[in-house]
């Protein structure tokens, strides 16, 4: 179960590029796409090497003007969406 203590980091073999400034990610492993919105491509820039689920939403508080309990549920269900798709790894 992740909590704000889980370390979480992108998974390898995943294609991206950029579109106008936002991700689009392409999975080998279950070949599908995926399109990342302005929050989702800063998630996934902050998740290339490992990081505390706790450090993540700190970055992403000081970055845009979201209350925190809002933030913190939205980043949860974001990764969780992540991890279902092997996107990320969580230790």
């Amino acid at each position: 179960m992740m909590d704000l203590n889980t370390k979480i980091k992108r998974m390898d073999g995943i294609i991206e590029t950029e579109v106008d400034g936002n991700k689009v990610l392409m999975s080998i492993e279950n070949g599908k796409y995926y399109g990342l919105n302005e929050v989702a491509t800063s998630i996934w820039k902050k998740t290339e090497n490992t990081i505390a689920v706790e450090n993540l939403i700190n970055q992403l508080l000081e970055e845009y003007d979201v209350d925190n309990d809002k933030c913190t549920a939205q980043v949860f269900n974001y990764l969780k969406e992540l991890e279902v798709n092997s996107l990320i790894s969580i230790s």
